[in-house]
């Protein structure tokens, strides 16, 4: 049987070229629908000068929300089922050499990602200050799982 090899994830090229192919996978692939269409040009600028009409009344377009709550939880939906899909076996070399390659082509016109240090300083104080239950339910989960792929089983239980 073949072992499995993870990926070394950190500040590097490797781990740049994951995020964009997760990004790409999740993101752009499900809003490419929403994003067809026209978009308004701004003789102002800002969009002040730009309205939707509806029967009910005008819109400022800076006032315009530009989803519906359906098409929100829709996107969400379709964004966590795709990064599952793809995290569930992302251990696997394989399996990160076909996501990559599936969007390659998009992927390398991209911008180098970069750190968002507010948010790593939010998770590093978040994980100091969560809630201890929180925190032991969730290690749980952790090890479960991780027992449970030692195992060569997959938990089936909805977790």
């Amino acid at each position: 049987m073949e072992t499995k090899q993870a990926p070394l994830f950190g500040d590097d090229d490797a781990t740049a070229i994951l995020a964009m192919s997760l990004a790409s996978h999740a993101f752009r692939t499900p809003l490419e629908d929403l994003h067809a269409g026209t978009f308004p040009s701004s003789q102002a600028g800002d969009y002040s000068d730009v309205k939707v009409v509806t029967p009910y009344g005008e819109i400022p377009w800076n006032r315009l929300s530009r989803l519906s709550d359906e098409e929100m939880k829709a996107l969400l939906i379709e964004v966590v089922s795709t990064l599952f899909t793809l995290l569930v076996d992302l251990d696997d070399k394989n399996v990160q050499i076909a996501a990559i390659a599936f969007s390659y082509d998009d992927i390398v016109k991209w911008d180098r990602p970069t750190i968002d240090e507010g948010l790593r300083k939010a998770n590093q104080h978040l994980s100091r200050s969560a809630n201890p239950a929180v925190i032991r339910s969730i290690i749980r989960i952790i090890e479960e799982s991780e027992a449970n792929r030692h195992l060569g089983t997959r938990d089936t239980a909805g977790r």
